[in-house]
C-alpha cells in the first residue's frame, strides 16, 4: 500500500526570542493545587516543562523545541519531581540530547506524592542548600545499538537510533497481517526521523527495526479518529524486557 509523506524529514531548529514563566510558579488563584514549572535554558535549543496536580496525583515533564513541537513526554501517577541542581542539569542535558536527534537512555527521577486534604500544603519545587551526590548507574556499551521509539503529537512517531558500528539497518512498518507498509535501510551512525502515520488505516501494526543480529520491536496501535496513537516497546536487543507504554500527550 503506498503511502504519501509517511517519511517525513527530520525537524528543523529556528531559533527565536519568546518569553515564558520560570522556576515553578505556582497558579494559586485559579488552581491552588497545581504546580506548573516551565524553564527555559537556551533559545536556541528549546525549553522543558514540569507540571503537577496535586488533585488528580498527575506530574508531566515535557520537552519542546523553540517552536513549540513535542519532542518527548512522561506522565507520572502519583509521583512528583523535586527540582534540585542535578536534576535541573540533568533535564537540561536531556532537552539538549533530543533537539539535536540523540536517545533519551536517562530515566526521570520521582518521589511519591503525598497529597493531603487536612490543609497540609503539597511539596514545592525548591532548590536545596547543598547538592544531591551522584547515583552510579549502569554504563551502556559504546558500540551497542540504542533505539528509541517516541510518540509525537498528531498521530506522529519520531525514530531516534545510536548505530555507532554502523550495522545495516532495516527499518520496517508492519500490518497485523504482516504487510508492509513502509521498509528502508540504513547504515547510518546516528538518525532521527519523523514519521506521519495519519494516512495509515486504524489498526495495530509493528514497528521494527533489525540488525540482521538482533530485532528492535514496537506495537503500535492506530485508533479512528483524534484518539491517541498507543505506542509500547515489545523487546529489546540486550535484556528482551518489555518495556512500559507511552501515549501521545
Amino acid at each position: 500500500m503506498p503511502i504519501n509523506g509517511l517519511f517525513a524529514p527530520s525537524w528543523l531548529i529556528n531559533p527565536f526570542i519568546f518569553s515564558l514563566f520560570l522556576f515553578g510558579v505556582p497558579r494559586a488563584q485559579s488552581q491552588p493545587n497545581v504546580q506548573d514549572a516551565a524553564v527555559l535554558p537556551d533559545s536556541a535549543k528549546g525549553y522543558w516543562r514540569v507540571y503537577t496536580d496535586y488533585n488528580t496525583g498527575l506530574t508531566r515533564i515535557s520537552f519542546y523545541t523553540t517552536e513549540h513541537e513535542l519532542l518527548y513526554q512522561e506522565k507520572m501517577k502519583d509521583r512528583y519531581i523535586k527540582l534540585t541542581k542535578r536534576t535541573i542539569a540533568q533535564f537540561n542535558e536531556l532537552l539538549a540530547k533530543l533537539v539535536d536527534g540523540h536517545l533519551v537512555a536517562d530515566r526521570i527521577k520521582s518521589y511519591d506524592l503525598l497529597v493531603s486534604t487536612h490543609g497540609i500544603d503539597p511539596p514545592r519545587f525548591l532548590l536545596p542548600e547543598v547538592d544531591e551526590p551522584p547515583t552510579d548507574s549502569p554504563q551502556t556499551p559504546s558500540n551497542q545499538l540504542l533505539v528509541n521509539l517516541l510518540p509525537v503529537q498528531d498521530k506522529k512517531v519520531r525514530l531516534c537510533y545510536s548505530n555507532p558500528a554502523q550495522q545495516h539497518l532495516l527499518v520496517s512498518i508492519k500490518d497485523e497481517f504482516s504487510h508492509y507498509m513502509y521498509r528502508a535501510r540504513s547504515l547510518a551512525k546516528t538518525n532521527s526521523e519523523l514519521f506521519n502515520l495519519s494516512q495509515l488505516p486504524p489498526g495495530r501494526y509493528r514497528f521494527d527495526i533489525d540488525s540482521g543480529q538482533n530485532t528492535i520491536q514496537y506495537s503500535l496501535v492506530i485508533p479512528e479518529g483524534d484518539d491517541r496513537i498507543e505506542l509500547n516497546r515489545v523487546s529489546s536487543p540486550s535484556t528482551g524486557l518489555t518495556q512500559p507504554k507511552a501515549h501521545l500527550p
